[in-house]
């Protein structure tokens, strides 16, 4: 048992100086004159316990002068110590690749779902906006139009009235139409028949009950689910970036993986955070020229920032309940 644990330590000794010969990191020749004289004692079974004693001072003292490079994150970053997976996907012969390499794989397939999921959520609250804006506009200049037909002095005002009502409602049923195409697409088994657009008078009151719970579903998406998406995505960038350094310097250990998994699930808390906590002004922007989008990125990459505010923020209300008291 000794010499089995001895046979491992001088391994991964051994891998140690390999990786600091490869990347010309300067080490101290006595330790590497105890790797190598325990090596030879212990092909040979003569080593004593002293001679153990001193290489594991020496394997102290290697392990020091690498830094953060470990055995462990040496191992998990060469192809030859990885698992066995399919070339192709689940397809392909199998061959051995790195845990760093799978770990970038993976959080990278997940930053890529979150961004397609990201655009095609952003692409629809985008456009359903877009067409409520317009219609209200449409609505606004009609309401305008009304009035100013009321007070109408000659024919030829009457008409110039009624030619801009007659444009108005033409763009009233483009509008009304591809906002019925949108709401369809969100309720997929539901249908929103269009109405003839000939007879307006009674289509134009009744269009309210579309646009209504139209505005309520972007008010759901621009509070609660794009900025949970927009801080999914800033979290998958913050452990990609953290995995671009890991497997360059080779510092990266398979134990890292949970809490990468949790990094990126408090990422989503976190951007869903300021969809809770702040609220935008008129122009839509909260702070300088940042947007509650961009907020909700940045609390996704930096979760540190936004739990460091918030234990303040609860350390002030500690410290004032405390004063309170006495």
């Amino acid at each position: 048992m000794p010499s089995s644990r001895l046979a491992n330590a001088v391994s991964d000794a051994e891998l140690l100086v390999e990786f600091a010969a490869r990347n010309g990191i300067e080490i101290d020749s006595e330790l590497v004159n105890a790797v190598t004289a325990t090596r030879v004692l212990l092909e040979k079974g003569t080593a004593t316990e002293t001679q153990e004693a001193a290489f594991f001072e020496a394997y102290i003292k290697l392990s020091h002068a690498l830094g953060k490079v470990t055995v462990s994150s040496i191992r998990d970053s060469r192809d030859e110590f990885g698992d066995e997976r399919p070339k192709y996907f689940w397809f392909g012969a199998q061959v051995r690749t790195s845990r760093a390499r799978l770990a970038v794989k993976r959080f990278r397939r997940q930053a890529i779902l979150a961004l397609l999921v990201l655009l095609v959520a952003q692409i629809y609250w985008l456009w359903g906006s877009t067409l409520t804006d317009n219609l209200k506009q449409v609505e606004t200049r009609d309401l305008e139009l009304k009035k100013v037909n009321l007070t109408a002095a000659t024919d030829l005002e009457r008409q110039a009235v009624a030619t801009e009502q007659s444009n108005l409602f033409l763009r009233f049923t483009t509008l009304d139409s591809l906002l019925r195409d949108w709401s369809q697409l969100w309720d997929l088994f539901g249908k929103h028949p269009k109405p003839d657009y000939q007879d307006i008078p009674k289509v134009y009151p009744n269009h309210i009950k579309l646009r209504v719970p139209a505005e309520n579903r972007l008010r759901v998406f621009q509070v609660y689910l794009l900025p949970l998406l927009y801080g999914w995505v800033g979290a998958c960038a913050y452990v990609l970036r953290q995995l671009i350094i890991e497997t360059r310097e080779r510092t990266y250990q398979s134990e890292a993986r949970p809490a990468y998994d949790l990094r990126i699930f408090l990422g989503v808390l976190s951007g869903l955070a300021v969809g809770w906590f702040l609220r935008p002004d008129p122009e839509g922007k909260l702070v300088g020229q940042l947007t509650p989008f961009a907020l909700s990125f940045l609390a996704g990459y930096s979760v540190e920032v936004l739990f460091s505010a918030m234990d303040k923020l609860v350390n002030a209300f500690g410290s004032v309940s405390q004063s309170s008291k006495s």
